[in-house]
Order: C-alpha cells, then structure tokens, then sequence
C-alpha cells in the first residue's frame, strides 16, 4: 500500500497532466475561433458579391454580360459550399473537444476529492488552490468551446441564407431575358 505523500505526489502528477490538457484544448479553441472568423469574413464577403450580381442582374444588358454575371454567380455558390464544408468539418471538432473537456473536469474533480482525503492541512490547501486553478481553466476552456460551436451553427444558418439567396438568383437569371432581346423585340 502506498504511502500519503506517493499519493499526493502522484496526484499532483496527475492534477498537472490535467492541466496540460486544458492548456492544449485551450489553444485548440482559440484556433477554431480563428477560423471561424477568417470564415465569417468569406461569408460576408460572398454576401456582398452576392448583392453586388443581383444589382447587376437587375440592370443586364448584352448577353456577354448576362454569361459573366453566371459565371460569377456560379463561382460564389461554390464559394458558399466550401464554408459549409469546412462548418460541417469543424462542428465533429466541437464535439470532442466539449467531450474532453467534460473528461477533465470529472477527472479534476475526483483528484480533488482524492487530495482531500490523503493530504496533511497545509499539503491540502496547496493541493485545493491547484484543483480550483484547474477547475477554472476548464470552466474557461468549455466556455471558449460553447462560443465556438455557437459560431458554428451561425455559420451555418448564414451559409444555408447565402444558398437560397444563390438559387433565387440563379432562377432569376435563369428566367431573365437580356436587355438587347427586349429591345429588338419592341
């Protein structure tokens, strides 16, 4: 049977290697939250654009532009595709990580039970103080997660918006008649 001191020692260990995981899956987040943003800024992007054809599509002229207008419109519902890709890549992500973080925070919360029962007085309140410092990297670990799996399913209801907006254009163009064939129709 080992001793209270191993124990402690050991616990302590353990207490850090948690604390190194919160650490990564802290960076983690903060990397996902980074590409969220670069994401947001496509998709406002490809909003504008959209905007900007649709304006377009409303004043056509020649047919040469009605073709570039589709073209255009085309590369932009491409554009929208591939954010909703990377949210459907991203969204499993969320998931492990929330499940990790779950993970951790049982696991620190069983070896501070486990430190109170073995440690001296003094021996305890360092090994408390280290179990709350934990708790609260954790706790603002999952926050960092939930903000991030927020952002996701935004994301996604914007990307589903920039679909229809598309279709809707796409029907519009594919209905509208050029300028120049109205007026030779006159």
């Amino acid at each position: 049977e080992s001793s209270p001191t191993a124990d402690l020692v050991a616990a302590r260990a353990e207490s850090k290697q948690q604390a190194d995981r919160a650490a990564t899956l802290d960076e983690e987040a903060s990397r996902l939250r980074a590409a969220h943003a670069a994401s947001s800024s496509q998709l406002a992007t490809s909003r504008e654009d959209a905007e900007r054809l649709r304006a377009r599509l409303e004043d056509m002229s020649p047919h040469s532009e009605l073709v570039a207008a589709r073209a255009e419109l085309k590369a932009k519902s491409d554009a929208a595709e591939g954010l909703r890709a990377e949210v459907e890549r991203v969204t499993p992500l969320l998931a492990s990580r929330e499940a990790a973080v779950t993970s951790l925070t049982e696991e620190a919360e069983r070896l501070r039970v486990r430190l109170g029962e073995m440690a001296p007085r003094t021996e305890l309140l360092e090994a408390q103080g280290e179990a709350k410092r934990m708790r609260s990297e954790l706790g603002e670990a999952q926050s960092l997660l939930e903000e991030a799996r927020s952002h996701s399913a935004r994301q996604r209801e914007r990307v589903a918006e920039y679909k229809e907006e598309v279709e809707r254009l796409r029907a519009q163009v594919a209905t509208s008649v050029p300028r120049q064939q109205l007026l030779e129709s006159e």
